[in-house]
């Protein structure tokens, strides 16, 4: 009919709409919004055929896109804070706001356990609508400390307030809470399972259905209150319900039928509820608090087994796309998984605390999974050609998705991984340790308690009480949640029934003591970036009973009698389940290189153990030691069809090992390999007659695809062997001793060298063929000449001479792409870029050789190489890459060492450099300009994006007094992006007529408008106000001093260090800003918002930290960086304080007390050279201090009102000063008489001195 239209279109996953209504050709724009994929209105006439309603959709690198969302919960006590037993609440609306306009761009509702998610969103403002249901109320907003767990709606609106949501932002904090007053919320749920031999009951062993819908109806009227999809497991939940009659109404995917309902063969909470024709559930009626977990759905396909997949998400730390032994596993990671035949989502997961998911009980067909990135990270490399597809990344770089699976009756496939890495370079954390059996229960672990197994672990938001990950401790009692955000986290051990928790916190030793609370909780531990916490234990116990333990050996059985037999061997990684007598798998464990396995901290009871050895191994005779007169200790009690043991009883306090199985592979003989891992006096390689084995060094043995097989231990004289191999291909894993170096490889015969990658510790692949007892793999270590791990960086610079040497006039090139890559596979172990000054570096190295590559961006040159090594320039001041292939030669490091020297210059052929750049200031008084008073902040996050592409070339961060810069720029369009933390604003855009003093950043997007530099253009006018509503700025700064008598304390005469480099971090660890001290040691942090604080002080060469915290000294006159690692406590700063008492001390390592020079530039009015007694000094004149041998600038002062300068707290050595005359002064004669207090010092040309030699505590005032 004639009228007016709009057409929405609905993105497929992993795309994104295009631009709106781009170009003067409405037949070839695209119409739908980038946003809500609606066109504008659109008007037919009687007739008329419009047909220029098009969509473009692009699939974007998923840094171009945001999203936010989060939770809507119960808020039962009403206090707008998310506690640990509140639950979401299912089905409630949530609106996407233009806050502008008010008007609703998307909606969606709550899945079952009150989650939702706005993705694929471009840049820019945002607000959400929460609508509540009839009865429910808002809870208070933005109660507590954490944003993370208060409730951000307004209780009038259910608005939250506009949030600006950057390239690649994951904003998950935007929260509702609210209550039926005086009334607790009911829940429902469970399971839908693939019933295989359909007979209505869920039996051990049958899997649940992955991305089933299941929709919560109103009985009475049949509509939809709420819908949820199956997890990977098969789980799914409507929490936050009022009471009242429901029904749940369970979706059948294609293909599939429902099972035999209400099956009379189990009890209600094992049966299916699912009508066998319409999938509806019989209807339940909830009371107030009520949770009915009973209500399930058995499925199948006719004929058909279920399939499955999944595996694993990793963190690739050197970023080959190869997943390596020491790369850890990344907890809660979302995964969805995607119908091949029309893009859906059918299902979704969380990764576990090692980083698995998978998807069960699936149909045979088509499927990608798509995996969704953590924030911070970027995806690696995929289908790495060099990786097994079990080892290599299949999310697509860009969009996460990978390619089609095609999954066949039955079929398991466990290779679909991804891995990521962080977009700055920086660690992931860890924790872990160990659950054991505290027999005499005085909460210390003693050297003859076990480890207990199976125990469940829960990795715990300690600002909302949510699970974040969930394992089980292994068959001695250890656990690991590993890939995990620096940030926040608790422990909660959940002991199996009957057992009790041991005291918490006894004894001195927090690695072996208890640190679960009465409810199995730790407290809350905080870890910084790449730290592993391996002290969170639990003991527990029986009341008055003694722990029971079974275990014992898988072994060759080579004349397949049933019988150990004296000289077949054990059989090294084998899975070994330990199963109640239901037949639920209560713990796994791996046998060890010989064979053995063993479970631990068991209650007395019934057991089952479960062998599950590789394909192509085969079971033996079961109990043929009772027909043969020999014992149960020596034949193999597995079921040769299953597997499985009969029932094992253990009494209190028992041992029985005497569970073994025999097996065999028919026709074939066991391998096996091994050798030594000893001690390399002499540094070699090669194994000398004198030099020892090394005990206890753990070696891991993997199969061709990089899956663990097994690990074991060198015995006491360094010998370690894997016996009962399948013919294949292994790798090994040598774990290195810390403070230790792997030998060089490959030096001498197979049998006396190193066989290990100095860097990874891993073999090369080891054919093994039937009966082969290869005993050559061998590793030698040698302690680090120095302790500590080694860096290496320095500078990229634009070279307007084309020279290859840094001039002191020629800046830095912000945005340089740099490798650090390995020698001798040429493989990229790192990748980082320079910040808006040029500088880069790569850190936490090890000892070894690396070369570095630097990636021109389009339209510069390399300069040329190696200019430098003269007299007047050394190697830190040169070009050290290759002009065509930007590669250096092979660097070098040893254990501790800092290499400041690898620099890269490049240029644009007959075209200067551009830079911009300037200030963020605090606006205090809101009016957009920079006024007096007003301070600098930083920590800032800058981003210096192309115009054209939107792609961000560069990020730097402001310094202590808010300052930014990015130089060596080609001429060009750019735009500035300006990221400040959580809870500031930005001041209003352009006001007044100086541009120098504006605020130049758009308010909501953050961003300036276009900038045009041309050849030679630095624009220092770049600038950005904020503030934060009802705050003033805090700062924190204070003093580096030479600490000459190592006191503790800021005695008179004790001078300033200049050039001490300071940072500033937040309370989780996470770098904000770095400065340096000034000429007279002083350095300040302004503009900040309240919190904690902590400061880092970097120790210069040839220093040592003084006490910290002396007691006699004021905390003004005191050191306050602790002696280990430079890092202050945290600091709590309130709105408007300054707290000027953050100071550190040190001293040189060699001799007590530093050095220092200075003295005095005068006007010398005769020209004579002399200094006269009427002759006044002169006040502000630059004086720099300089590398006689490299001309590098180590600091810089300025004359005072008297003329004089000085230079303080320096380390002994040779140094020039350089001053810096102004156009209209000359330099006068120079080392004119016979007082060199009195004469001048500078060349009349240069403005430099000779070079000055300082001893250690010596004062130049000449």
């Amino acid at each position: 009919m004639p009228g007016d239209y709009a057409v929405r279109f609905d993105l497929p996953p992993g795309y994104a709409f295009t631009k709106q209504d781009s170009g003067s050709d409405d037949s070839a724009d695209s119409d739908a919004n980038t946003v809500s994929g609606r066109t504008t209105a659109v008007t037919l006439a009687a007739g008329e055929h419009n047909p220029t309603i098009d969509a473009g959709i692009i699939m974007p690198v998923l840094t171009d896109t945001a999203r936010l969302g989060d939770y809507v919960w119960y808020d039962t006590d009403q206090d707008g804070i998310q506690d640990p037993d509140e639950k979401g609440i299912a089905g409630v609306t949530v609106n996407l706001i233009e806050p502008v306009s008010g008007r609703v761009l998307v909606t969606v509702k709550t899945d079952g356990s009150g989650y939702y998610e706005f993705a694929g969103l471009n840049p820019g403002g945002y607000a959400v609508e929460f609508v509540t249901p009839p009865r429910y109320e808002f809870s208070p907003q933005n109660r507590g400390v954490s944003d993370a767990s208060d409730s951000d709606a307004d209780q009038g609106t259910g608005r939250t307030s506009p949030v600006v949501l950057s390239a690649g932002e994951n904003d998950l904090t935007l929260d509702a809470g609210m209550a039926v007053p005086g009334l607790k919320p009911a829940s429902l749920g469970d399971y839908v399972w693939y019933d295989t031999d359909h007979d209505g009951v869920q039996d051990t062993g049958e899997p649940g259905v992955s991305g089933v819908t299941a929709n919560l109806l109103n009985p009475d009227t049949g509509s939809i209150l709420a819908s949820a999809t199956t997890d990977g497991t098969g789980y799914y939940e409507f929490a936050g319900l009022l009471p009242g009659a429901y029904q749940v109404q369970f979706i059948l995917p294609p293909t599939y039928s429902f099972t035999t309902v209400d099956s009379s063969a189990d009890s209600d909470s094992k049966d299916s509820d699912a009508d066998m024709v319409t999938g509806l559930a019989p209807r339940v009626i909830l009371a107030a608090g009520e949770h009915n977990p009973t209500i399930d759905a058995g499925i199948y396909i006719p004929g058909i087994a279920p399939a499955s997949l999944g595996n694993y998400v990793w963190h690739d730390l050197n970023r080959d796309g190869i997943q390596q032994d020491s790369e850890p596993g990344i907890a809660d990671v979302t995964v969805k998984l995607i119908s091949g035949s029309d893009g859906r989502i059918i299902g979704d997961t969380k990764t576990d605390g090692s980083g698995f998911y998978e998807f069960a009980g699936l149909a045979p067909g088509d499927y990608s999974v798509w995996f969704m990135l953590p924030s911070g990270y970027r995806f690696t490399t995929a289908d790495s050609p060099d990786a097994g597809d079990s080892t290599d990344s299949d999310a697509n770089q860009a969009n996460g998705r990978s390619t089609t699976i095609t999954l066949g009756s039955g079929e398991h496939n466990p290779t679909i991984d991804a891995g990521v890495f962080l977009s700055q370079v920086t660690g992931k954390a860890s924790l872990g340790d160990y659950v054991w059996y505290d027999t005499d229960q005085d909460g210390i672990q003693d050297s003859a308690e076990q480890g207990i197994a199976g125990v469940t672990v829960k990795l715990i938001d300690p600002a909302t009480g949510r699970t974040k990950a969930e394992t089980v401790t292994d068959g001695s009692g250890y656990y690991g949640f590993s890939g995990l955000q620096p940030g926040s986290y608790a422990v909660e051990f959940v002991p199996p029934q009957g057992y009790t928790l041991t005291l918490q916190n006894r004894g001195g030793n927090d690695a072996a003591d208890s640190d679960a609370d009465a409810t199995g909780r730790t407290a809350q531990i905080v870890l910084s970036s790449g730290e592993h916490d391996s002290t969170l234990d639990a003991g527990m116990f029986i009341q008055g009973m003694k722990p029971a333990s079974l275990g014992d050996y898988v072994w060759f059985d080579e004349n397949q009698n049933g019988i150990q037999d004296s000289g077949e061997p054990g059989v090294a990684g084998v899975k070994v389940n330990l199963t109640d007598a239901a037949g639920k798998v209560l713990a796994t464990s791996l046998t060890d290189g010989s064979g053995y396995y063993l479970f631990a901290g068991l209650a007395a009871g019934s057991y089952t153990v479960d062998f599950e050895p590789l394909p192509a191994y085969r079971f033996t005779l079961q109990n043929s030691g009772n027909n043969s007169g020999s014992t149960d200790s020596v034949d193999s009690d597995a079921d040769t069809g299953t597997g499985q043991t009969s029932i094992v009883t253990l009494s209190e306090g028992e041992h029985n090992p005497t569970i073994d199985a025999g097996i065999y592979i028919p026709g074939m003989k066991p391998a096996s390999l091994g050798n030594f891992v000893w001690y390399d006096e002499d540094r070699n390689g090669v194994q000398d007659s004198d030099e020892t084995g090394i005990p206890d060094v753990r070696v891991s043995l993997y199969d061709k695809n990089g899956v663990l097989l097994s690990s074991t231990f060198t015995d006491a004289d360094g010998y370690y062997e894997f016996a009962g191999l399948a013919p294949s291909s292994y790798t090994l894993l040598f774990d290195l001793i810390p403070g230790n170096i792997f030998s060089p490889p490959n030096r001498g015969s197979d049998t006396t060298d190193s066989d290990v990658d100095m860097t990874t510790g891993r073999t090369p692949l080891i054919t093994l063929t039937p009966g082969e007892n290869r005993l050559t793999e061998d590793v030698g270590m040698f302690p680090a000449t120095v302790t500590g791990v080694a860096s290496l960086g320095d500078y990229v610079w634009y070279d307007s001479d084309n020279d290859g040497i840094q001039d002191s006039i020629e800046t830095g090139i912000a945005g340089v792409t740099v490798n650090l890559i390995d020698p001798l596979t040429g493989r990229i172990l790192a990748v980082t870029s320079t910040d808006g000054a040029g500088h880069y570096g790569f850190t936490g190295l090890n000892p070894g050789s690396y070369i570095v590559g630097f990636v021109p961006r389009p339209g510069y040159e390399m300069s040329k190489q190696n200019q430098g090594g003269t007299a007047d320039y050394a190697d830190a001041a040169d070009s050290d890459a290759d002009t065509g292939t930007g590669l250096t030669a092979p660097v070098t490091l040893v254990a501790g060492e800092h290499n400041p020297t690898i620099d890269a210059g490049m240029f644009i052929p007959g075209v200067k450099p551009a830079s911009l750049g300037d200030r963020v200031w605090y606006d205090e008084n809101r009016n957009g300009i920079q006024d007096s008073g007003e301070p600098g902040i930083a920590g800032v996050t800058v981003n210096l994006i192309d115009a054209d592409t939107e792609v961000i070339l560069s990020t730097s961060r402001t310094d202590g007094s808010g300052y930014y810069d990015f130089s060596g720029l080609a001429p060009g369009k750019y735009i500035v992006e300006f990221d400040p933390a959580p809870g500031y604003r930005f001041t209003s855009q352009d006001q007044g007529r100086d541009d120098a003093v504006d605020s130049d950043a758009d308010t909501v997007t953050r961003r300036t408008a276009q900038l045009i530099l041309a050849a030679g253009e630095h624009n220092p006018t770049i600038d950005a106000g904020l503030f934060i509503p009802g705050v003033n700025p805090a700062s924190i700064g204070d003093y580096v001093w030479n600490d000459a008598n190592r006191n503790g304390m800021q005695d008179s005469g004790e001078a300033g260090i200049p050039d001490v480099r300071v940072s500033l971090y937040d309370k989780g660890g996470v770098l904000l800003s770095s400065a340096t001290t000034d000429s007279h040691g002083f350095y300040q942090f302004t503009g900040l918002a309240p919190g904690d604080y902590a400061v880092k002080f970097d120790l210069p060469d040839g220093y040592e930290f003084t006490t910290a915290d002396y007691p006699d000294a004021s905390d003004s006159g005191d050191s306050d960086a602790d002696a280990s690692d430079g890092f202050t406590g945290l600091i709590t700063l309130t709105s408007g304080e300054d707290d000027r008492t953050v100071d550190a001390g040190m001293f040189t390592g060699g001799a007590a007390g530093s050095a220092s020079l200075g003295d005095y530039v005068w006007y010398d009015t005769d020209h004579d050279g002399i200094q006269d007694a009427d002759e006044p000094g002169i006040a502000g004149v630059t004086v720099r201090l300089t590398d006689p041998e490299s001309g590098r600038v180590i600091a810089a002062a300025v004359t005072d009102g008297s003329g004089y300068y000085v230079f303080t707290g320096l380390k002994p050595g040779d140094y020039a000063v350089e001053f810096v005359r102004s156009e209209e002064y000359q330099m006068t004669l120079r080392n004119q008489g016979g007082d060199d207090s009195a004469d001048s010092d500078a060349d009349t040309v240069t403005g430099r001195t000779a070079s000055v030699t300082l001893a250690a505590g010596e004062h130049n005032p000449t």
